[in-house]
């Protein structure tokens, strides 16, 4: 096969040179496939047989595309209104059906706007093929069909991307954000993330990615590196969810793409209004669900009224239903199981963040007995930071304050969690983490079964609900806000400083340690209610006014600092220590006689005529509230050898390995 290729000289003249170009299918990156949905048989004849050849050239393509023959202009060209190669859109079992009139279904609407802009903005030489589907190179089958949306960067001028729509596998037209500098780097990973959506090359990858570096007639966009709200200079903010979906009002100018969206095929299911007729309905008279179910939706407000992190830690025995809560709330957004662990927020507290930012992140199950690396992750939560290995693209010095409601779980107040370590709780932690108690009812965290039998027949009732409708409110309530941003913002910052002078009045008469009857405790108790009131006049809970805000006054008259049922004064807390000593006499070591006691059962101590030294491990997993008990009889105990510690090093002429232990005066402990 012959091709012409048309060379620009300096002087402005043309010269016409003919190459020859092999036809044979000698470099595909990818196998072709033979789908019979895919490959439909060309309805112009000329096309028939080059359609099915792929672009090989013993000319580089690199070298024609710095031919000024395939610069493109701003505007389109007589070839972009001509197209040869279009045909009328065949249907397929993919793409949907036309109806009797002719007219396109939905399915194939889809489709044809996907094509449309494809023919419009193609650089020349370049032709699509609509019943392949595939786009051609001078006749000749080059990949399957895609385009640049934009090309977009961040506010900054860097990161420079390409913002892509490619049909995938289904037929489906798919937005997939492309970095240049993977472009460059990471050219294999690239190419695979397009083969794993079913996308087709059948030319050289080098070809290809020269291919989308001369796609010019494509608007600027800018670029987001994570979720949440996005202001770009002199324009209206607007609103990215984790799969990259934008919501924006009217008048915002400028397109803003999610570098790396989230695929999340289970996002959605059911309908509106089956979710709000089967869950939403079953929380009235439910104020922990009610809460929870408003907390979801508060998670864009933050930002609107200056507030950071807002966290609600319920927590319970296992029974309780505080996990089933928190899978309620994800499903305003998303998925029910779309819950992380706690464990998962050890070493990517700065991946969850990132994905929450402006949004819920729920974590389930705080370890009882946490290590050093839950700690730290929680702490990180009251500097409203992330923790473990940070993200280079989104934070790559893991110094982003991030900004989200988060819901968690535990068994026991996280305050009593974090005071088994060396220091208190931070103050900045107690107010960003309010600890809510699951256990409030007859029924754990339900008091209205709404016709079930008994909690656990509620229980079943509202997951086997939550799995067939989810995904549908959050996605409403952000395009009823961002319709009248300005407007809402303002309501929203007086009704909740209504809501949050109420909370902390009540507080501080009936309970003035709880976080609540301080500023910072209220005010995120009261987002939650404002954000729920906000939801109820959009029309999409079905609740009656002031629901929410009840349910939230309800839960601030619940909020805690202290754990509960630690109860230690001195006397007590001796005595238990005595009790706990007499019990396991055989497993405390009397350093003063001799010989020591032998055999395989597990010491939990040691005993001298002055002190008793007792492992920590042992006597926390036996004793309440071992912190509060500490606290009670620090006048006998004796710590040493640990830096910020109320532990003691054991010396070596002692016990050979130095265990740390608690050591106590046995003249004082009586």
């Amino acid at each position: 096969m012959t091709i012409t290729r048309t060379i620009n000289t300096s002087d402005g003249t043309q010269i016409s040179e003919n190459r020859s170009m092999c036809c044979r299918h000698v470099s595909s990156l990818l196998p072709e496939l033979t789908d019979p949905e895919r490959v439909v048989e060309a309805s112009h004849e000329e096309t028939s047989a080059a359609a099915v050849s792929p672009v090989h050239s013993e000319e580089p393509f690199s070298s024609l595309s710095r031919d000024k023959a395939f610069a493109e202009a701003a505007g389109p060209t007589a070839e972009d209104t001509a197209h040869p190669d279009r045909v009328p859109l065949r249907t397929s079992a993919a793409s949907g059906a036309r109806g009797p009139d002719g007219q396109v279904a939905e399915g194939d609407a889809d489709l044809r706007r996907f094509f449309e802009d494809i023919h419009r903005t193609l650089p020349t030489n370049f032709t699509l093929n609509e019943n392949i589907p595939c786009i051609l190179y001078k006749g000749m089958r080059f990949c399957d069909p895609l385009r640049v949306v934009s090309h977009a960067r961040r506010i900054d001028g860097t990161g420079w991307m390409l913002d892509l729509e490619i049909l995938d596998g289904d037929m489906t037209p798919r937005r997939m954000p492309v970095s240049r500098m993977d472009l460059k780097s990471k050219p294999t990973m690239l190419l695979g993330a397009l083969a794993d959506r079913g996308f087709r090359l059948f030319c050289l990858r080098e070809d290809f990615f020269e291919f989308l570096n001369i796609w010019d007639r494509a608007p600027r966009s800018w670029r987001a590196d994570h979720p949440g709200w996005f202001e770009a200079p002199s324009d209206a903010p607007s609103y990215l969810r984790p799969d990259g979906t934008r919501h924006a009002p009217a008048r915002a100018q400028a397109e803003a793409v999610l570098a790396e969206p989230l695929r999340d095929p289970y996002g959605r299911s059911g309908s509106l209004a089956g979710w709000q007729t089967e869950i939403a309905r079953r929380a009235i008279d439910n104020p922990a669900l009610v809460f929870a179910i408003s907390a979801a939706h508060a998670g864009p407000l933050p930002r609107l009224v200056g507030l950071q992190t807002a966290g609600f830690n319920f927590f319970g025995t296992a029974a309780s239903g505080k996990s089933l809560l928190l899978h309620v709330a994800a499903s305003v957004l998303g998925h029910p199981e779309g819950v992380s662990p706690w464990s998962a927020a050890t070493t990517g507290l700065h991946r969850l963040s990132a994905e929450a930012q402006d949004s819920l992140l729920a974590l389930d199950g705080y370890p009882l007995r946490p290590d050093g690396q839950h700690r730290r992750a929680l702490l990180a939560i009251g500097n409203d930071a992330g923790a473990g290995r940070a993200l280079s693209a989104r934070d790559p010095h893991g110094s982003k304050r991030w900004r989200r409601v988060i819901l968690s779980t535990s068994e026991t107040p996280l305050r009593s969690s974090l005071g088994q370590g060396k220091q208190a709780p931070p103050a900045p932690l107690l107010r960003r983490m309010i600890d809510l108690p699951a256990e409030i009812h007859a029924h754990g965290a339900f008091a209205a079964l709404h016709g079930a039998a008994d909690g656990a027949s509620f229980t079943r009732g509202l997951e086997r609900a939550l799995r067939r409708h989810h995904g549908h409110l959050l996605p409403a309530f952000l395009e009823r806000l961002i319709a009248d941003l300005d407007r809402h913002a303002e309501t929203l910052d007086a009704d909740l400083q209504r809501l949050t002078t109420r909370i902390m009045a009540h507080a501080q008469r009936a309970a003035p340690s709880s976080p609540a009857a301080d500023a910072p405790g209220a005010e995120r108790l009261a987002l939650v209610g404002c954000a729920g009131e906000m939801a109820i006049r959009f029309g999409l809970l079905p609740w009656p006014d002031g629901t929410a805000s009840e349910a939230a006054h309800a839960m601030a008259n619940l909020a805690q600092h202290l754990p509960t049922g630690s109860g230690w004064d001195a006397s007590r807390a001796r005595a238990e220590l005595r009790r706990y000593a007499e019990k396991n006499d055989t497993r405390i070591v009397d350093l003063d006689a001799a010989p020591r006691p032998t055999g395989d059962v597990p010491l939990v101590g040691w005993q001298d005529r002055d002190h008793l030294y007792l492992s920590g491990d042992p006597l926390r997993g036996e004793v309440e509230a071992l912190d509060d008990l500490l606290a009670a009889v620090d006048h006998i105990l004796k710590p040493g050898g640990e830096a910020r510690s109320k532990q003691y090093r054991m010396p070596a002429t002692k016990v050979p390995d130095r265990p740390r232990v608690y050591r106590f005066d046995k003249a004082k402990l009586g």
